[in-house]
């Protein structure tokens, strides 16, 4: 019980993903930082991403049927309802994450 208390006020706290620092070179008026602010989060329609939320990570297919992702030291699986099927300006692997879990992910160009 305590748990769900706590999760709840986490949640009501911080409904937003939490903004990191954007990338060097980040423009959020850039045709780039536009293309970020509209990925959208699968299961909502919410925003979840722009150019301090998101970042390029080495992402590669894995056995036929998931995507992983390169985060510092860490290779994570990320989960299929949050891949986006949809061009990638950037070419990189995308990933927008909060601290609780992955927002979205955009594939590398040409996967």
């Amino acid at each position: 019980m305590v748990i769900r208390v706590f999760m709840l006020l986490a949640m009501t706290a911080f409904p937003m993903p939490l903004a990191a620092a954007p990338p060097d070179g980040a423009d959020p008026n850039s045709a780039l930082g536009i293309w970020y602010r509209s990925l959208r989060v699968p299961e909502t329609g919410q925003s979840c991403c722009n150019v301090s939320d998101c970042r390029p990570v080495d992402a590669a297919w894995v056995e036929g049927d998931r995507w992983r992702a390169r985060i510092g030291d860490k290779v994570i699986d990320i989960p299929a309802k949050s891949v986006l099927r949809r061009e990638n300006l950037d070419g990189r692997g995308i990933l927008c994450r909060s601290i609780w879990a992955i927002l979205c992910f955009v594939p590398p160009s040409g996967t």
